[in-house]
């Protein structure tokens, strides 16, 4: 904001990148996204199947 405020007039807003620059950076960002939803998928598959197999199953009921 300082670099705003002390801005000639006429000069570019640092802020502003453009359509091209945005859409990359959601991209990324998406990409990121995508990765961490596959890590908890993985991690979750992981402990099920961890907790199935090592759940000693119980005759009866409630």
């Amino acid at each position: 904001m300082e670099e705003l405020r002390s801005a000639t007039n006429g000069r570019e807003n640092p802020f502003i990148v453009g359509t091209s620059t945005a859409q990359r950076f959601m991209k990324i960002v998406e990409t990121m996204l995508r990765g961490r939803i596959a890590q908890d998928q993985q991690a979750a598959t992981t402990t099920a199947t961890t907790m199935a197999a090592t759940s000693a199953p119980t005759a009866g009921c409630c």
